[in-house]
């Protein structure tokens, strides 16, 4: 997950900030500079934020905390600056990895947790409506069946668990030999997966070709994506439809899916379609 909370602010260019809603330190009366402080860091898709950092107010829905550690980048990788839907991020891993120096802070979680009826927090994620986060509670109205428990191992400072077996379609379960280890990140709408899951996947789709010049796979955009099912903990399927793992459009005919990528829109956000 994404380590801390960092915003679009003055201190980065007019060109960068075109388009997004921007913080200015200048106007908020709880705001304070954290002398001395900086954060660094990059993503898994190779996008970046660094800068200063200063201390204020944050509030999440009612769910609020004072003196929050908060980024103030001064340089913003190009995906960032053309994602105008997007004004910042907000930090739910482990403190335990946070990039902030010389001495790390604490994440939001952290910092609300103690405050909350239950230390708790939840997502509900649509390809097609407006989703939502909350702190504190779980609210039993928002999913069907019975909520599986598994067991979290933040010694990395992610909620990593195992994930140790997948399925293509109705086929039968399959042991994940090279990476049977999983995070839950809310900091991307991609799946990262073994290179034997991704193989397996697009065996199972009509038309589909490694394709060195987008690094990944490409098939035709009518092709028909099985679903597929990947273990979260032990006992537990999470099954993503095959008609939401689109990734993006690449040329006239063939649509992308990443080397072992899949699109998890079907939580986060609805990708380009062939």
């Amino acid at each position: 997950m994404i380590l801390y909370r960092w915003v679009f602010n003055t201190q980065l260019s007019r060109a960068s900030t075109r388009g997004h809603t921007v913080f200015d330190p200048e106007k908020s009366s709880t705001f304070q500079t954290l002398e001395g402080a900086t954060f660094n860091i990059t993503y898994g898709d190779g996008s970046f934020a660094s800068g200063g950092v200063g201390l204020d107010t944050v509030d999440i829905g009612g769910a609020t905390v004072e003196r929050q550690a908060i980024g103030l980048p001064t340089e913003v990788s190009d995906s960032f600056i053309e994602d105008t839907a997007s004004n910042g991020l907000v930090g739910l891993a482990f403190s335990s990895i946070n990039t902030m120096q010389p001495q790390q802070q604490k994440t939001f979680f952290e910092n609300i947790a103690p405050e909350l009826d239950e230390p708790v927090m939840t997502a509900l994620l649509k390809s097609d409506g407006v989703g939502e986060y909350e702190f504190g509670t779980i609210d039993t109205s928002k999913f069907t069946g019975q909520m599986a428990n598994v067991s979290v191992d933040n010694s990395n400072g992610f909620w990593q668990f195992d994930s140790a077996q997948f399925a293509v379609g109705n086929g039968q379960l399959r042991r994940i030999r090279q990476a049977p280890t999983a995070i839950a990140d809310t900091g991307t709408t991609l799946m990262l997966v073994s290179p034997e899951v991704a193989v397996a996947y697009y065996e199972q789709v009509e038309g589909a070709v490694f394709a060195n010049q987008v690094g990944g796979f490409i098939f035709p955009c009518d092709a028909t994506l099985p679903d597929l099912s990947v273990a979260v903990g032990n006992a537990n399927l999470a099954t993503i439809p095959g008609s939401v793992i689109n990734f993006s459009e690449v040329g006239t005919n063939t649509t992308s899916g990443q080397t072992g990528r899949f699109t998890l829109d079907a939580w986060l956000s609805r990708m380009t379609r062939g």
